[in-house]
């Protein structure tokens, strides 16, 4: 009995010795990730100089391919660029905070944005709903209103004037969100342009790739962070004593009722009031710049409208039904990547394209890199990947396409962008306003190149005339 036992333990000693052999040799030969073999100074990232994040890992996939490792300072990161390797990563929620925390300056440390586990999965859920297909049919009347308002505008100036374009589509969505979020209106267009301006003051160009300037805000920094969260305060204060006399629920209203303590309910007003109205407003000014830029593109818009509204207003009804419209729209995400940024990370390794990422391993969705990718977007019949063409969205051009090749608004673990059908709602009735009153041209002589950063805009402003039909 003795013996048996003795040969039964040198049995399982063997198999051990076996395992753990098995598995320094398996660990041995698995290549490391491509990338940069040096550490990368932060100055050569996050500042104007270097453009920021998004533009960073843009250029190390076209160097190193879909996954890439790399180093900036102290913090070891991977980026992940490809359908096939945002599949692997779809499951996760939680961001690494300290990719976001540079937002956290202005927005506030109860923000959603870096709001991980089961709360932020409660904030998320929570939030998400007054943005969804359903809801958006209440806003229709307003969003109508503040774009008849933009119309009523343009009829004042005088005939071929130039109209700065990025400028107009950021006033307009301030007012915009305002109302439709949070129930705030008001006539004095000044209130939407201070605001505009406390929030260059407070995020300088962090949004456009200079982070380091909110590391050093200045004097002038600090007080646009101050007048820029005090509207929200005021907004917020307003809809408490106003919110009896106003029949609509607005996300205002879905915010207050959740029990947050004030500090947290102004963090979360700041967050959504911001992510609204500066991605809207940005996929606003490029699909009115592709509009204008391409006039066949312009009229084809413009037909579709009249043969689908015949005369009546963009609904519930009809809005899926304006397909070309929309393929106007993916294809102005797609080319201009709004939001070209995301990531993850999880507590445990992970293993993507067949190496394994440590736990807790920042992990940069690079959406940039993928919506134009040549791999699936140079389709037969199609311009090339980097040039505009709606027709790539097409349904015949869409079912040979892997999902997430086009996930401009993120994919991961249910944290997709809750506004994502507000925008698109946002942009068609605005487009439908203007373009059955006026035709969209680019004043002559101007070089647009675009800026990448948490959002993508314009190197100069945009300057369009809006003609008369």
């Amino acid at each position: 009995m003795s013996i048996a036992l003795l040969l039964l333990s040198a049995g399982v000693v063997i198999l051990l010795v076996f395992l753990i052999i098995f598995r320094v040799n398996r660990n041995s030969t698995e290549q490391p990730l491509p990338g940069p073999p040096h550490v990368i100074n932060e100055m050569d990232v996050f500042s104007k100089r270097g453009g920021g994040m998004p533009k960073f890992v843009i250029e190390l996939h076209q160097k190193y391919g879909p996954i890439v490792f790399f180093t900036i300072g102290n913090l070891k990161m991977v980026s992940i660029g490809s359908p096939e390797l945002y599949k692997e990563h779809q499951h996760l929620f939680d961001r690494p905070v300290e990719l976001f925390i540079i937002l956290v300056e202005v927005l506030g440390k109860g923000t959603i944005q870096i709001a991980n586990g089961e709360r932020g999965k409660f904030l998320h859920k929570s939030l998400s709903r007054p943005f969804s297909f359903p809801e958006c049919k209440n806003y229709y009347p307003m969003l109508r209103k503040i774009g008849n308002s933009f119309v009523n505008k343009l009829e004042t100036l005088p005939k071929h004037s130039h109209v700065p374009l990025l400028e107009n589509m950021l006033i307009l969505i301030i007012k915009e969100v305002l109302l439709v979020a949070f129930g705030y209106e008001f006539d004095d267009e000044d209130i939407a342009r201070k605001q505009l301006q406390n929030y260059k003051d407070a995020f300088g160009d962090v949004f456009y790739g200079d982070e380091e300037a909110v590391k050093t805000k200045d004097e002038n920094m600090y007080k646009g962070i101050v007048r820029y969260r005090q509207l929200l305060i005021d907004v917020l204060n307003n809809r408490l004593k106003t919110r009896h006399m106003d029949s609509n629920t607005h996300f205002v209203d879905v915010l207050l009722d959740l029990g947050l303590d004030k500090d947290e309910e102004l963090d979360n007003a700041v967050s959504f009031f911001t992510a609204a109205f500066h991605t809207t407003a940005h996929l606003l000014t490029w699909l009115l710049y592709y509009l204008g830029e391409f006039q066949h593109i312009q009229d084809k818009v413009r037909l579709e409208l009249d043969n689908v509204l015949k005369g009546a207003d963009v609904s519930n009804d009809n809005l899926q039904q304006l397909t070309y419209l929309h393929q106007v729209i993916d294809e102005t995400l797609r080319t201009s990547f709004v939001a070209p940024f995301a990531a993850r990370v999880s507590d445990v390794d992970v293993q993507l394209g067949g190496y394994t990422v440590p736990a807790n391993t920042p992990v940069v969705h690079c959406l940039g890199h993928s919506l134009t990718d040549p791999k699936y977007w140079s389709n037969p019949g199609t311009l090339p990947s980097t040039e505009f063409d709606p027709e790539r969205f097409s349904e015949e051009h869409c079912k040979n396409r892997p999902a997430l090749s086009f996930a401009p608004f993120g994919f991961a673990g249910k944290r997709i962008c809750p506004g994502y059908r507000f925008a698109y709602v946002v942009a068609i009735v605005l487009v439908s306003i203007i373009l059955r009153k006026y035709r969209v041209k680019l004043v002559d002589g101007q070089d647009i190149r675009k800026v990448i950063g948490l959002v993508t805009k314009p190197t100069d402003e945009i300057w369009v005339i809006f003609e008369d039909l």
